[in-house]
């Protein structure tokens, strides 16, 4: 038990070592080198999903504007959705397709059609 303890003790040194300031405030009252694991996969979750949404959101809010070429509003909208993807969120080509073209102005209405 105490060989545990000595390693478990260093184990949480090595992680309170390794963290910026700001984050430290969170883990340091954890007791346990896996406490502090446990906190510290808690907290960045929160943050991934929240940076998810914000990228959802960003997606189905993207309207093309009067004048913006297409391929650029295209790019913008495959770069959100790429942006997902390195969060670990992945769309089928079909859904992709279908938010894209939602989101055309009404010039582009035959495209949606076809």
């Amino acid at each position: 038990m105490q060989d545990f303890l000595k390693r478990d003790s260093k184990a949480s040194l090595y992680i309170l070592g390794s963290l910026e300031k700001s984050v430290l405030d969170s883990v340091k009252d954890v007791c346990t080198s896996d406490g502090k694991m446990d906190k510290l996969t808690e907290l960045f979750n929160r943050q991934l999903t929240h940076a998810h949404s914000d990228v959802v959101g960003q997606i189905h809010n993207c309207k093309m504007s009067q004048g913006t070429p297409v391929m650029d509003h295209v790019m913008q909208m495959i770069n959100l959705f790429e942006k997902l993807e390195s969060m670990g969120i992945a769309f089928c080509l079909r859904y992709k397709t279908n938010v894209i073209l939602t989101s055309l102005i009404y010039a582009y209405v035959p495209f949606k059609i076809s």
